[in-house]
């Protein structure tokens, strides 16, 4: 699935509550945090190319802010010079501080994050920012505002001059749009998308979140545009084995929230089938284990484990041979271009494929499974010898971990990660999992 609803259930803890009243894992996750978060800061200062040393400041601000250290992250966002990621910087800050319930201080933040967001010279950049912006107003009860935001960065967005560059833009304001309850514009720029499966995708998306409102005989209708739309689309069109599969899985996702659990089945059976023609070990595992995924919501655990347990098998085939060119784009600069690139290994895709289908494996309930598949993962991370690819591979398996019940297993590979910006990102995400109300520890 393409989009969530509700985030991650963070809720920032109230500054009334005082900080010692922590229990004393949460305690030990924020001493690390603050020390890593000085050492970041410091390394972040000395990069000498601004547009890399405003990303790694942006990264220090969001993951400061996602833990509720709001001040920290208002001073590591004030050293960011790029005007982009300030105001990217901002808004992310400003949705925290809205779920603290601080919402003139986000609001504040805000009018600078709309103020810098007009120095930005890439359109598609200023997309981007624009819709986080609008989407941060929102949460803040600005809706009037966001909607003129969103509005304006709807107009940008058609002026993108390649196809996939507008699909891409169109995805996040047809997201932004769906959270104000603009399920009409939404509408209007899904039927704008030219490629098929991905019109299915948003549909889709559309249908999944109308599903909660009155409307749901509407959303259903959507959803069987969403269905006609896949039918239709020629295979021949997309040489890609996984996007026809994965466009199904997503709508089985949508139907199984309606309560069309059966026909969801038959949709289901109908991705499966058409996964035996995946030939990459990597793709073949991703949409086994979004299809469990799938199964396990529909209360169908033990199919999901079956699969699962078939995803694993291909997750350790997977093989990078040295001619491919796999790359993990760590930053972009303002004008589009890459700041870090780092060539990704067989382990990395192995850990990354492992550590999905084990999130996935502790939904299904089967907590002792799950445990002993992010070993694994965690294994061929460790077998990683570059600094960069070895960090953003643990950050993942912390990010998994954590939401899949296991914080305090999470924090301890947290503390173990190299680089100190991917380790106060993998420790922040620790002390969200561990805050949130569903928390066990």
């Amino acid at each position: 699935m393409l989009f969530f609803v509700g985030g991650n259930g963070f809720l920032a803890a109230s500054e009334g509550r005082g900080r010692e009243t922590y229990p004393l894992a949460l305690s030990a996750c924020y001493a690390e945090l603050n020390k890593t978060y000085k050492e970041a800061l410091t390394a972040a200062q000395k990069i000498g190319d601004v547009y890399l040393r405003s990303w790694e400041l942006k990264e220090i601000a969001k993951a400061m802010a996602r833990a509720g250290r709001f001040d920290e992250a208002i001073e590591a966002a004030e050293k960011i010079k790029e005007p982009g990621d300030y105001s990217q910087a901002l808004s992310v800050i400003s949705e925290e501080l809205s779920r603290d319930c601080q919402k003139e201080r986000a609001i504040k933040l805000l009018k600078q994050a709309l103020k810098s967001a007009e120095k930005i010279s890439s359109k598609s950049k200023k997309v981007e920012v624009l819709s986080e912006i609008a989407s941060a107003m929102a949460s803040v009860g600005q809706k009037e505002e966001a909607g003129k935001i969103l509005e304006q960065a709807s107009k940008l967005a058609q002026e993108a001059k390649q196809e996939w560059e507008w699909q891409s833009l169109s995805f996040l304001i047809l997201s932004n749009m769906l959270n104000m309850g603009q399920f009409e514009k939404a509408m209007e720029t899904a039927q704008q998308i030219k490629d098929d499966f991905a019109r299915a995708e948003a549909l889709c998306i559309i249908a999944g979140i109308m599903a909660f409102t009155p409307q749901r005989e509407k959303a259903l209708k959507i959803l069987e545009q969403a269905i006609g739309t896949v039918e239709k689309a020629s295979d021949l069109a997309y040489p890609n084995e996984y996007i026809k599969p994965q466009t199904l899985c997503s709508i089985a996702g949508s139907m199984v929230m309606m309560g069309e659990k059966e026909r969801a089945l038959k949709m289901l059976e109908e991705a499966l089938t058409l996964s035996q023609k995946i030939k990459d070990y990597s793709e073949h595992a991703r949409i086994l284990t979004n299809i469990a995924e799938i199964y396990s919501n529909a209360g169908e655990k033990e199919k999901a484990f079956n699969l699962l347990s078939k995803a694993i098998e291909s997750a350790e085939k997977i093989v990078i041979e040295p001619s491919m060119e796999y790359f993990i784009e760590e930053a972009t600069n303002m004008a589009g271009k890459c700041g870090i690139k780092i060539k990704i290994s067989t382990n990395y895709m192995r850990a990354e494929a492992l550590s999905e289908i084990a999130k996935v494996m502790s939904e299904v309930g089967r907590k002792k499974e799950a445990l002993s598949i992010f070993r694994r993962a965690l294994k061929y991370a460790q077998e990683i010898k570059n600094e960069l690819e070895n960090s953003h591979t643990l950050n993942q398996i912390v990010l998994n971990m954590a939401w899949a019940g296991f914080p305090k297993e999470a924090f301890d590979v947290a503390k173990k990660i190299r680089n100190p910006y991917k380790r106060l990102d993998a420790i922040a995400t620790v002390i969200s999992a561990m805050k949130a109300p569903s928390a066990n520890f």
